[in-house]
C-alpha cells in the first residue's frame, strides 16, 4: 500500500509559507490532504481543528512557541521546523505540555535521514559553508542540526573548555570539549562553495530525498517522539549555552 493511499483520509492544517515553507508544502501534499495553509501574521486562533490529524508549524522560529503552545491541547500530533524555540525553559515547556494533553510533538531533524554514520574521533571538526545574502541567524540555521546528530552519538549537555575562534558578520567558529572529544564548527555565509561535513564526512552527498523520508516516518508515526524530543532539547540546551559563552 503506498503512503497516499495509506494517507488518504488524513488532513493537515499548514502554518507558514516562507522559501523553505514552500518546499517542503510541496512534498508534504503530496501524502497528506492540506486543509488550510495559513501565513505566520494569519490568526491562527480562529482556525477549526475538527477532524485535523496534523498541524505542521513552518514558521519563523520565534512564532513556535505560541503556535503550538496554542495547538497542542487541540491536536493529537504537531509537527514543528527546527529549532522548537530560542529558549530551552519555553521548549521544555512546549513538551512538558504534550505529555499533558497526550500529544505527539516532532521537532524536524532532516540531516539524519541522510543516513550518515558518524564515527567519533578524539578531535572532530564540522564544517558547514555557503553564500548567503541574508547573514542572519547563521548560528541557529547551522549548528542545531550538527548538535542533534552529534547528540545522538554523545551527551553534549557538560561540555568545558569553550573558545570562541572568530565571530564576525557571515562567519563563526568555535570549540569546546565533552568528556575526552574535542569538537571545532566552522561556519559560514562568505564562502562561494557550499560545504557541510562532520569528520570528512560529506553531508551534501546522499541517496534519495532525506525531507520526504522524514516526511513519511513522521505522518506514519514511525518515530519515536520521546527520542526526538530529547535530542532536540539537548540541542537547544547546548546552543542557548553557547550564545551565553559568546555573548560573554
Amino acid at each position: 500500500m503506498s503512503l497516499n493511499l495509506f494517507n488518504e483520509k488524513k488532513r493537515a492544517i499548514v502554518l507558514g509559507k516562507g522559501k523553505w515553507g514552500k518546499v517542503f508544502i510541496s512534498r508534504l501534499k503530496k501524502k497528506i490532504k492540506i486543509i488550510k495553509i495559513l501565513r505566520s501574521k494569519d490568526d491562527y486562533k480562529k482556525v477549526s481543528c475538527k477532524n485535523i490529524d496534523w498541524i505542521f508549524v513552518l514558521t519563523n522560529t520565534s512564532k513556535h512557541y505560541e503556535i503550538c503552545k496554542h495547538f497542542i491541547p487541540k491536536c493529537k500530533n504537531i509537527f514543528c521546523e527546527k529549532p522548537l524555540t530560542f529558549e530551552t525553559k519555553k521548549s521544555e515547556d512546549l513538551i512538558k505540555k504534550t505529555k499533558k494533553n497526550k500529544c505527539n510533538l516532532y521537532i524536524s531533524d532532516v540531516e539524519r535521514y541522510k543516513e550518515k554514520k558518524i564515527r567519533l574521533k578524539k578531535k572532530n571538526v564540522i564544517i558547514r559553508k555557503k553564500f548567503s545574502n541574508d547573514k542572519k541567524d547563521l548560528f541557529f540555521r547551522y549548528a542545531y542540526h550538527d548538535l542533534y546528530i552529534l547528540s545522538e552519538s554523545i551527551d553534549l549537555k557538560n561540555f568545558k573548555k569553550f573558545n570562541l575562534i572568530k565571530n564576525i558578520k557571515g562567519e563563526l567558529s568555535y570549540s569546546f570539549e565533552v568528556k575526552n572529544f574535542i569538537f571545532k564548527f566552522i561556519y559560514s555565509f562568505n564562502s562561494q562553495k557550499k560545504i557541510h561535513k562532520i569528520n570528512n564526512i560529506n553531508f551534501l552527498s546522499y541517496k534519495g530525498n532525506p525531507l520526504d523520508k522524514m516526511i513519511e516516518s513522521v505522518l506514519l508515526n514511525k518515530e519515536n517522539s520521546i527520542k526526538n524530543n530529547k535530542n532536540a532539547l539537548k540541542s537547544i540546551y547546548i546552543l542557548n549555552k553557547i550564545i551565553k559563552k559568546i555573548k560573554d
